[in-house]
């Protein structure tokens, strides 16, 4: 905005000598349109050359006009620039098809994206539709119950109700109770097809599933996304892509990594690592896909195995048992420590090791409250079992959440805390740790008779029965799921897709901001021009209200023409058209066509009431001297324009406009009009009403009554045979004389005394064409009119 405003008030200024490229506001806007284009370009990462390329042209375009070579502007022309942008335009196609060739020289498997046929495997399409069809009806099920709520206070919620709940992914690997998890989580399930599956054993997820509970949604994913990540990475690119597609703000709130003990305890380095490769690698893309940074949370189940755990927790109530066990880290911090590989696995070396003192300090309490001497054994090979999966966890989390230099993991910290816990303890069995003195000793009595010792199975009844009166028991769930659901804030903005709502959000802004500055610019400018337009109109308003004044003392007809002429140009504006008026007396305050409106009201006043009484008063006095002259041919058309102009007999406008004109100019009374044609304007505006007549005055039957007597001196034959000959006379041939028909020889011969008949001929309308194809015409139409 800033460089936009230098072009805009700066750019007029810029030039060398007395040329000014950018004074021209078209150049101006061409730059900051340019300028626009670049960002843009920028923004959407779009090969640099390109935008230099356009920044050339279009400089080239602007500032070419003005080079001189020699004493002549050879680009002042178009065409010229046209050509130059044309080759450079052409050598920039060259140049990236050369790019484009050296690509694939060194990358020919490229092509194979464009040519290769590629088989579609139905059942893995099938599969992404599931994956997808999974995670977009849960989102669409949360905006479903959301829009339950009114209207009014749906439109006003500060934020869309995919967020109100947070996301939870559970990745681990197969059989890591991920789904018994949640099923023993203690969380609230209101779908009844979820609920009824929280006092079943759950079976193994075939891809993922939403778990819906009454604070959160939990994605529970299957463990093949760590056991086959090559050959399902395409299913799980569709599963997180339909996240985000449907939460891109705050696709997850954070992942649960969960990883069963005996997927830990007592592996060496080499299967930690290829563990840990995985979970990294998954963890990876999700912060890159997805563009947030969220929580991870490292659960460790099936704790029930580790020896002695069932002994030394049994005694717990259910209140205790809900509690968690573990740890949690600082979360979002930024790292101060130059070494942080150091750092993390010291932090972890030191909480894990705070967690095995606990046992330990805890073992002397336990000891005494147990009586069996089996119990104690088993019950005193925990911290020792720990400490080994203590080592174990430290070395994953180390290979896990190490920070990278290449990703924000290097600044901010993603791991937030290590948990232990138990959702069911079904086995009959538990893992050994070898490092043990009883178990070294086992271990050499075993092999003294052959035997594997891989498992410690119980030894009597009684441990069996202690055994299966835990079964179904859960440890450690219930406040750790609630503690997740309480970090639901802890996740960052998808930071990209935040910077651009908030420019699409600042440019949608910006936008209303000038386009309601305009809108107020262009109403007031409207609003000060009509206000102009109409004190205009109020002033012809006072003009003809004065002539009208003046009118209604004197009843001159010259001051009706002046009235009838300012009353059409009250809406007249000078500058322009009132009918199609300027853009600036727009924008919903054009008073124009209401001032039309109300004067042509005024207009059809004055013509129905002064005009129209006018005429009558000029055609009855012309129908009075042709009665008082006896004057036959005249009366017959006084007569009739007198009764049409009063409403009497069939309405014809035409010959009433003409008889009506033709009087005016008898009488001189059209000279108050200035020119027949505005005469005649008046009349047509007249007549077109339907409702002329309105104001008509009585008609002077004693008038007629005269003038009727009068035609009835005459036979009505005769007048009509002399009103057809009248009118057939201006459209007869022409006439018919002595050298027409013989020419010169015939001269000397014939002769005809008459010097009148000689020169004018024989009328046109007497000839034999005359008769048949005029008078004979006129006659049938008359006779149609005037049937005997």
């Amino acid at each position: 905005m800033l460089l936009a405003a230098i072009i805009w008030y700066l750019g007029p200024t810029f030039g060398y000598g007395e040329i000014r490229p950018l004074e021209d506001s078209t150049s101006r806007i061409t730059y900051i349109v340019l300028l626009a284009v670049i960002f843009v370009g920028l923004w959407c990462r779009v090969p640099c050359f390109l935008l230099g390329v356009l920044t050339v042209c279009v400089t080239f375009w602007v500032f070419s006009p003005y080079l001189l070579l020699g004493e002549s502007y050879p680009f002042e022309e178009t065409t010229p620039r046209l050509i130059v942008i044309g080759v450079i335009t052409l050598a920039t196609l060259l140049y990236c098809v050369w790019l484009l060739i050296s690509m694939l020289r060194f990358n020919p498997e490229k092509l194979d994206r464009f040519f290769k046929n590629r088989r579609v495997d139905s059942v893995r399409v099938e599969r992404y539709r599931e994956v997808v069809a999974i995670i977009n009806n849960a989102a669409r099920y949360v905006a479903y119950t959301g829009r339950k709520i009114s209207r009014w206070s749906y439109f006003w919620r500060p934020k869309k109700v995919v967020y109100d709940l947070p996301w939870y992914m559970m990745l681990g690997p197969k059989d890591a109770g991920k789904t018994t998890a949640i099923l023993s989580s203690g969380q609230e399930f209101p779908l009844p097809e979820q609920l009824l599956r929280v006092s079943k054993e759950s079976t193994p997820t075939t891809n993922c599933e939403c778990w819906f509970t009454n604070e959160a949604i939990f994605v529970d994913t299957s463990g093949k996304y760590i056991n086959e990540l090559d050959e399902n990475s395409g299913e799980w690119d569709a599963l997180v892509k339909a996240i985000k597609k449907n939460r891109p703000l705050k696709s997850l709130n954070g992942v649960v990594v969960t990883i069963p003990v005996t997927d830990l305890m007592g592996k060496d380095k080499k299967e930690l690592y290829a563990l840990s490769s995985k979970f990294r690698t998954q963890l990876d893309f999700l912060r890159h896909e997805l563009g947030v940074r969220f929580p991870v949370y490292v659960l460790i189940t099936k704790m029930d195995m580790v020896s002695g755990f069932d002994e030394y927790f049994r005694s717990l109530t259910l209140e205790e048992r809900d509690q968690i066990w573990g740890f949690t880290l600082p979360f979002g911090e930024k790292k101060k420590k130059s070494d942080a590989v150091v750092e993390i696995r010291d932090v972890l070396r030191n909480e894990l090791s705070g967690l095995e003192s606990r046992l330990d300090k805890d073992m002397t309490a336990r000891m005494l409250d147990e009586y069996d001497v089996t119990t104690r054994k088993r019950m005193y090979q925990l911290p020792q079992d720990f400490r080994l999966l203590a080592d174990a966890i430290t070395e994953f989390g180390q290979n896990v959440f190490s920070p990278s230099r290449y990703d924000d993991t290097q600044k901010y910290t993603s791991l937030r805390g290590i948990y232990f816990a138990s959702s069911t303890q079904s086995t009959m069995q538990s893992l050994l740790n070898p490092h043990t003195i009883v178990q070294k000793w086992r271990d050499m009595a075993s092999s003294l008779e052959g035997k594997d010792a891989i498992a410690d199975k119980a030894e009597d009844t009684e441990d069996r029965l202690v055994q299966e009166n835990v079964n179904g028991k859960h440890f450690f769930l219930k406040q750790l799921f609630d503690n997740f659901i309480r970090d639901r804030n802890l996740v960052r903005y998808n930071l990209a897709l935040t910077a651009k709502y908030r420019f699409q959000t600042l440019t949608g802004h910006l936008l209303c901001i000038l386009l309601t500055i305009w809108l107020c610019y262009a109403l007031v400018n409207s609003y000060h021009n009509n206000r102009v337009y109409l004190d205009e109109a109020t002033e012809k308003v006072e003009q003809v209200s004065t002539v009208v004044d003046e009118y209604l003392e004197t009843n001159s007809d010259g001051l009706l023409a002046k009235m009838l002429s300012l009353t059409q140009d009250i809406p007249v504006l000078g500058v322009f058209d009132f009918k199609d008026p300027r853009l600036s007396y727009r924008y919903g305050l054009y008073v124009g066509f209401d001032i039309q409106e109300e004067s042509n009201k005024i207009y059809q006043y004055f013509l129905q009431r002064w005009l129209l009484f006018s005429l009558e008063r000029m055609t009855e006095k012309s129908l009075f001297d042709a009665v008082t002259t006896d004057n036959q041919d005249v009366i017959y058309d006084k007569l009739k324009t007198y009764l049409i102009l009063h409403g009497e007999g069939k309405f014809d406008k035409d010959y009433l406009i003409k008889s009506l004109t033709e009087e005016a100019q008898t009488t001189h009374m059209i000279e108050n009009y200035g020119q027949t044609i505005v005469f005649v304007s008046h009349l047509e505006e007249l007549f077109n009403d339907p409702n002329w007549n309105q104001y008509n005055s009585e008609i002077n039957d004693r008038l007629v009554a005269a003038a009727r007597v009068v035609l009835q001196k005459k036979p009505l034959a005769s007048r009509l045979y002399q009103k057809v000959k009248e009118q057939a006379m201006t459209e007869a041939p022409e006439n018919i004389t002595l050298y027409k028909l013989s020419g010169d020889q015939l001269g000397s011969i014939l002769e005809i005394s008459d010097e009148t008949l000689a020169v004018n001929g024989i009328p046109g309308i007497f000839t034999n064409a005359g008769y048949h194809q005029v008078f004979k015409k006129k006659t049938d139409r008359v006779r149609e009119n005037y049937p005997v």
